[in-house]
């Protein structure tokens, strides 16, 4: 008997978790630097989540915008969400029905003592197959797959968000120094 209430229990369609949200504001998305680097700071947009216009320091601006833009990392990471946006577009072609085409063409000639024969053979054939997604194993590998791309996204939000974040510790310190060395 258990092993036929685990084989029933493993057929049992299964959904997905939703997680809470975060109780602080998150950005939508993070726009990638243009190329090249800016030479003001532009005064920040509504929705820009570029936070470091906010400080109004033109050499930050520049500072960060070259250090995301030279980022190896961070450019693998964009590759990375390329083939992970493929793979869920991938995954959601399972989805739907299967369609290919096949033909073929052929032509004979032959000789024989009574004359002369010729044939001419065309075939084709359109074929089309679909599973039905029964127990959801497509949509879960599609679901899986979306998701898999957004984390892809949120890595390179945190990496941007911190690489800009030590661009800026880093300056200020720079700055820090400086005035330092003034008031000695």
């Amino acid at each position: 008997a258990a092993p036929l209430l685990a084989f029933a229990l493993g057929c049992l369609p299964h959904g997905r978790v939703e997680t809470p949200e975060p109780d602080y504001a998150m950005p939508d998305r993070f726009t990638p630097p243009a190329e090249g680097v800016a030479a003001t700071a532009p005064a920040p947009e509504e929705g820009d989540d570029r936070w470091w216009l906010r400080y109004e320091d033109p050499t930050l601006h520049a500072l960060v915008e070259q250090s995301l833009g030279a980022n190896v990392s961070l450019r693998a990471r964009w590759a990375a969400l390329q083939q992970a946006r493929a793979l869920a577009t991938q995954a959601a072609a399972a989805r739907y029905p299967q369609v290919s085409a096949q033909g073929g063409v052929s032509f004979n000639r032959s000789f024989s003592a009574i004359g002369t024969s010729r044939s001419l053979q065309v075939s084709g054939s359109l074929p089309v197959s679909y599973e039905v997604d029964l127990f959801g194993r497509w949509r879960g590998q599609h679901e899986a797959a979306e998701l898999d791309a957004e984390a892809t996204r949120l890595d390179i939000e945190t990496l941007a968000l911190s690489t800009s974040a030590q661009v800026a510790e880093a300056w200020y310190s720079v700055v820090d120094a400086r005035a330092r060395q003034r008031i000695l």
